[in-house]
């Protein structure tokens, strides 16, 4: 994969608009117009669950291959997320 776009942003309501869209341009100038709208609502729901729990930073990384978009958003935060009791399901099942 191939990384396109890392940012950094505060970890502030303000920044969850500004994170999109910079990912929306990324997509856009590669070409992905046909995932950024998905990717950018997705994008949107990452950031914001970031700004709830970081404290003093957060950043978002995009990646991309042949056949994949990945957006990664990384917290400083301290909560570590309770560990998973049973397996996810398959989507659609």
């Amino acid at each position: 994969m191939t990384q396109v776009l890392r940012a950094d942003f505060e970890p502030a309501p303000e920044s969850v608009p500004l994170a999109r869209r910079a990912v929306l341009r990324t997509l856009v100038g590669r070409g992905l117009d046909q995932v950024a709208d998905t990717t950018c609502l997705l994008t949107s729901e990452l950031v914001t669950n970031a700004v709830q729990h970081a404290a003093q930073s957060l950043d978002v990384l995009v990646t991309v291959d042949d056949t994949r978009v990945r957006v990664e958003v990384h917290d400083d935060g301290k909560r570590t997320p309770p560990p998973l009791t049973e397996a996810p399901q398959e989507l659609g099942s």
